[in-house]
């Protein structure tokens, strides 16, 4: 089987001696407070070892700087992609950053999801929870409304989301791509919405999945449906993964066709 020999890139500059935990592409990426970690020791280039008869990945660490894709001598990506980071190696193969895993930190529930769902859908939770104060803020000046504790709270740790693989069409042609109700955790994604991103990147999937889940668990936290909000906020969290995430040029919320989420 063809290997790549797994290593971290760069070494751990002297202002963070501390712990810092390992990321692995395959495995996930993992959070605070979970296995396995590693110690590093700064000015120490990170080795780890192969295993038989296994694929290995990229690895790399987050060294929890200010900002953190910045150049701090060491490629971060825990948090970072490699064109985002001027300290990554410019001829990484595609696919080398990390991916989150399910961990304490994010822990809701993914049905009938396929593998790339439902690591698409713990990316997007994980990096919001991670991000928590400065999304909040963003979605709040936007939107003029406050999002709550109950949101975070969906994106974190209690909401279960089922993946329909099939559309859910009216007869007149028009499909559903999410559905919550007030007070209830489960949200169901429709067919439709895979479609309209089958064949998207990564970044681009995911800023669709950020906007839909705001919509959804917006609808899910409120007690009765106000639609303007929930659509405000998500063209508001499209708009906030976009930019720490940018993507394909010209994709788009409600584009369709290869061109966006479909959602509006």
């Amino acid at each position: 089987m063809f290997h790549i020999t797994i290593f971290a890139l760069g070494a751990i500059i002297a202002s963070n001696a501390s712990a810092h935990q390992v990321i692995n592409a395959e495995a996930g990426r993992v959070g605070p407070g979970s296995t396995p970690a590693v110690n590093y020791q700064m000015h120490k280039a990170i080795e780890l070892p192969n295993k038989p008869g296994h694929l290995n990945r990229l690895a790399a660490v987050d060294t929890q700087d200010k900002p953190r894709c910045a150049a701090d001598g060491v490629c971060n990506l825990a948090v970072c992609s490699a064109t985002q980071d001027p300290d990554c190696p410019k001829d990484l193969p595609p696919g080398a950053g990390a991916e989150p895993a399910t961990t304490p930190a994010v822990s809701l529930e993914t049905v009938d999801c396929t593998s790339t769902q439902s690591v698409d859908i713990l990316a997007v939770a994980w990096n919001l929870v991670d991000d928590w104060a400065n999304f909040e803020r963003t979605i709040e000046s936007a939107t003029g409304s406050n999002l709550g504790n109950c949101i975070r709270s969906r994106f974190r740790d209690n909401a279960r989301v089922i993946c329909e693989q099939q559309t859910n069409c009216n007869n007149k042609g028009r499909c559903v791509l999410g559905r919550s109700s007030p007070l209830n955790k489960t949200t169901r994604i429709f067919g439709t919405f895979f479609n309209n991103i089958a064949n998207a990147a990564a970044p681009d999937r995911r800023a669709c999945y950020a906007a839909l889940l705001m919509h959804e668990f917006s609808h899910s936290c409120d007690r009765v449906f106000e639609q303007p909000r929930a659509e405000a906020r998500e063209t508001a969290a499209f708009t906030y993964w976009r930019t720490r995430f940018p993507g394909t040029s010209g994709w788009t919320r409600t584009g369709t066709n290869g061109t966006g989420c479909g959602l509006d």
